[in-house]
């Protein structure tokens, strides 16, 4: 899938000092990422 972030959002993201919800986050971003359609993606559908 094609994946797009808002300025806000990558603003958030610098702000994260969590390494922890970083990396859960990359993870997530991978899967959809990769994703032909949403059925693909765990626990949205």
């Amino acid at each position: 899938m094609n994946v797009e972030f808002r300025k806000s959002f990558e603003k958030d993201l610098d702000n994260l000092r969590d390494t922890s919800s970083l990396q859960n986050l990359k993870s997530v971003v991978e899967e959809v990422k990769n994703a032909v359609s949403l059925a693909e993606v765990n626990n949205v559908c």
